[in-house]
């Protein structure tokens, strides 16, 4: 049990545990898929954009630490706030950005995770916590 900055008790419950490892598991093995079926490693990939409530605040070394996120280089790594909602702003506004939008939603596929023949075997590998990443930073 470790105090938070209020000075109250932070506990984690089994439960806890059981809901971030399948968190960390789906979205590991969602980008070693996606990796995959484009055909590129962690190095090939430019950057990284992590949103929202969850992707505005989380450290990336430390989800990589942990196993949610695959090996990338941490400068890559972008958190970029709330990213849907700025985006949904901007094609608001911007008749340029609203075309850029369309642009992109014409290029992009929709991809089943779980009809992927290696989804299983994968989610299950990353359900597991690496070993030797002691030193988590707060």
């Amino acid at each position: 049990m470790s105090q938070a900055v209020a000075g109250k008790d932070i506990v984690v419950t089994q439960r806890d545990f059981r809901e971030i490892q399948l968190a960390k598991g789906a979205m590991y093995t969602g980008a070693a898929i996606l990796m995959k079926r484009m055909k590129v490693t962690t190095q090939d990939v430019e950057e990284i954009h992590l949103s929202g409530a969850f992707g505005n605040y989380i450290n990336p070394e430390n989800a990589m630490a942990i196993g949610l996120l695959p090996e990338f280089n941490p400068s890559k790594i972008r958190s970029i706030g709330h990213g849907a909602g700025i985006g949904a702003k901007l094609a608001l506004i911007s008749k340029t950005m609203r075309k850029e939008a369309k642009s992109i939603a014409k290029k992009v596929d929709y991809v089943e995770l779980s009809a992927d023949r290696d989804f299983q075997k994968d989610f299950i590998g990353a359900l597991r916590f690496p070993q030797g990443h002691a030193s988590i930073q707060a």
